[in-house]
């Protein structure tokens, strides 16, 4: 039997949303923000069951909205809340004339 050559990784993928897609993305993304400045205001441990659950909560979220071959995962998706950084998120609907459609982006800056 011949050996299975490995195929190298996925190729990239970029979403192109609609606009009930970017609201329905940007509502996800808020609700992961506001579940992370709780544990921040309640002084939780790293280690803490909490902290693991929210980072799971983000990868998932990440992976629901922009999909797991996207830049955007590729970028954020091992980011673990117990070991922050200090990032800016902005997001932005950019429109993609040739398709009717909005472009969401994701903008991170440590």
């Amino acid at each position: 039997m011949p050996a299975r050559r490995n195929q190298g990784p996925p190729p990239i993928e970029v979403k192109q949303f609609t606009l009930e897609e970017i609201d329905a993305g940007v509502r996800k993304l808020k609700r992961r923000i506001d579940e992370v400045k709780a544990l921040a205001s309640q002084t939780v441990r790293f280690d803490d069951a909490r902290v693991e659950s929210a980072t799971r909560n983000i990868k998932a979220d990440i992976i629901d909205i922009f999909g797991r071959h996207s830049p955007e995962y590729l970028a954020h998706g091992s980011h673990s809340v117990g070991y922050p950084e200090q990032i800016e998120v902005t997001l932005s609907a950019i429109p993609n004339r040739s398709m009717g459609r909005k472009t969401m982006c994701t903008s991170w800056r440590s």
